[in-house]
């Protein structure tokens, strides 16, 4: 419940929930004690309370979710069919080629049998390799499985190969992070510059976007925004990532385009993974909530924001100016007038905030 991704996840689902009650099911496993706030209470389906349990093997605690989640899952997918098995008339002789497979992909995309070719090619025992073809384990699972795992929930007796086999899976992961399609690791380790704003934005919003861009320029920032739109999300984020990853502050423009728009969401995961501040900035006078997608609002929510309206453009720009650097140093000899405070205080609140009262959305500086 710390893990910023896991949390992200959680309230994608929720919002997707709130949506459309039938659109999904969240059955909850609760692995040790943890403090779950009402909202997500309310759209659990099933739960599974494990702490409730003195249980210390982790085949028992399965053994335990599997008895109370399976009547209901059952239920549910009953309808679902077997996937179609082959005929038997297809060629039975074991393809080279697939033993080193995993050569080629990265870690985290093996398939179980990846895995047990990867095991043996480290000269790992045959009869400790069934294990990992016994418990479904593919290169995702892998990545998680520590000596505690190995030993208690795989049956490893042997103490070489239990500290051995996280090493390797290290080196390896290591190892990837020098492949084409790992770029975005290699760049959240980049050092972001000072004064920097990346305004998020779809491209029918340009208008705005250079105007809010003229104005920070003015004040002494570095402003940009996407080059190019590519022709895929991985080759738009190819494009742009590089120059993202330099910027400290980013500014999401939600307008009707916006909240649905592709780009926008793309680039705004892809932020809220770097952990770099974002702020939003809301178009007045639109019903916004309807059309953001259930991700983006997941994410934003918690984000501060402030709302523009181009008729008032510049009082608006000066509270998302206090957005983007609210401790840039001011003068000793400068007292701030009552009306500016009253400003920011009001006029500043969290996307969420936004959404629950419309109001908000509605008034003007």
């Amino acid at each position: 419940m710390d893990n910023r991704q896991c949390l992200n996840e959680m309230k994608t689902l929720l919002e997707r929930s709130r949506q459309n009650s039938k659109s999904v099911r969240i059955y909850l496993i609760l692995y040790e004690s943890a403090e779950l706030s009402s909202a997500i209470g309310e759209h659990i389906s099933g739960k599974v309370d494990l702490t409730n349990y003195e249980m210390e093997n982790v085949s028992e605690k399965v053994f335990v979710t599997a008895g109370t989640l399976g009547p209901q899952l059952e239920k549910r997918f009953a309808k679902v069919t077997s996937s179609e098995k082959g005929t038997g008339t297809e060629s039975q002789e074991p393809d080279s080629s697939a033993a080193t497979a995993f050569k080629k992909k990265a870690l985290l995309h093996w398939d179980v049998d990846d895995v047990y070719n990867w095991l043996q090619s480290k000269g790992v025992p045959d009869f400790h390799r069934d294990a990992f073809i016994e418990r479904g384990i593919n290169g995702f699972l892998l990545a998680s499985l520590g000596e505690n795992e190995l030993s208690n929930h795989l049956l490893i007796d042997s103490k070489h190969v239990v500290r051995k086999i996280p090493e390797l899976v290290q080196d390896r992961l290591k190892q990837d992070l020098n492949r084409d399609e790992a770029w975005h690791c290699r760049l959240s380790n980049t050092k972001e510059k000072p004064s920097t704003i990346y305004i998020i934005f779809d491209p029918k919003d340009i208008a705005v976007a250079f105007n809010i861009q003229k104005y920070f320029s003015e004040k002494g920032f570095t402003v940009t925004y996407h080059q190019k739109l590519g022709a895929s999300r991985e080759e738009f984020l190819i494009e742009n990532g590089p120059i993202m990853a330099q910027c400290a502050n980013f500014l999401v423009i939600i307008s009707q385009s916006g909240a649905a728009s592709p780009f926008v969401y793309n680039e705004t995961v892809f932020v809220e993974w770097m952990e770099r501040n974002m702020c939003a900035v809301l178009m007045k006078n639109e019903n916004l909530e309807s059309k953001m997608r259930p991700g983006l609002k997941a994410i934003l929510q918690d984000k501060p924001a402030a709302t523009l309206d181009m008729a008032t453009f510049n009082e608006d720009m000066e509270v998302i100016e206090y957005l983007v650097a609210p401790a840039r140093p001011i003068p000793s000899n400068v007292v701030l007038q009552q009306e500016y405070v009253y400003m920011l205080t009001e006029n500043i609140k969290f996307v969420a905030d936004f959404f629950e009262n419309p109001n908000i959305r509605k008034c003007s500086v």
